[in-house]
């Protein structure tokens, strides 16, 4: 099993608030997402977190959780396409917002701050420069000094 799978098998779902469905869907898409078996079959699971854990650029409760399931994602020896689109879930919730509570993106942005060197890393061994420039984006915002570092290690 994988390290992500361990992370969804971790979390009392049924204790989950989400914007559609119940916490357990949400359980279930993040399961579909991370043994998705191609870059197409995933690009159509993405419409399952969209609307449940964030939309447009609001995010909602269950977002925390699912930081923590992408970073799994990003650290688990899964293939590059699948980290590239756990990187673009945790870049679009950090990009998002929230009315209510007002300090969730706050807590986001401290949550992925966790992964920081986990993302450095990523970013310092891609030769992939759209999953490289996603990167820097998170750690722009997460942590603006170590994105600076990992810009000047890759030039």
């Amino acid at each position: 099993m994988s390290l992500s799978e361990l992370v969804i098998d971790s979390i009392t779902w049924d204790e989950v608030e989400v914007l559609s469905g119940s916490g357990h869907d949400l359980a279930g898409s993040l399961r579909r997402f991370v043994r998705a078996g191609s870059p197409d079959e995933l690009s159509g699971l993405w419409f399952e977190l969209e609307g449940v854990a964030f939309a447009q650029e609001t995010i909602y409760g269950s977002a925390l959780l699912v930081l923590d399931v992408m970073l799994a994602v990003v650290a688990d020896r899964s293939p590059e396409w699948l980290r590239m689109w756990a990187v673009e879930v945790i870049r679009f919730i950090l990009n998002g917002d929230s009315e209510a509570p007002s300090s969730l993106r706050q807590k986001c942005i401290a949550q992925a701050r966790a992964g920081t060197w986990l993302l450095a890393a990523q970013a310092c061994g891609t030769g992939n420069m759209s999953y490289r420039e996603a990167l820097l984006e998170v750690l722009e915002q997460i942590d603006p000094e170590v994105s600076r570092i990992v810009t000047a290690a890759s030039s």
